[in-house]
């Protein structure tokens, strides 16, 4: 982990990108961190309803090496148990 210099890894957050250096500071240079999309108190305490059907999306290479598989087979196991309930992206 780690070990090429020429990935990049990019954090959601800088208190995790603080975190990891200080567990593995041969990442130093390797690291980037965003700032939080919600800035704190800026967001609203009311609950957002939720309504059916859940909506489920895949982020990132549809490869098996990233887990693709496992993805398909979890939705295909919900999607049969919760018909009409849930919508995969992707399937």
């Amino acid at each position: 982990l780690g070990g090429n210099k020429r990935i990049q890894y990019l954090l959601l957050e800088h208190s995790i990108k603080k975190k990891l250096l200080s567990i593995m500071p041969s990442f130093q240079g390797n690291v980037a961190a965003l700032d939080h999309p919600i800035p704190p108190g800026e967001y609203s305490e009311t609950p957002i309803p939720l309504e059916q059907p859940f909506l489920f999306g895949f982020l990132g290479l549809a490869t098996e090496s990233k887990g693709f598989d496992r993805y398909l087979k979890i939705a295909l196991e919900i999607k049969k148990k919760f018909p009409g309930q849930v919508e995969f992206q992707g399937v």
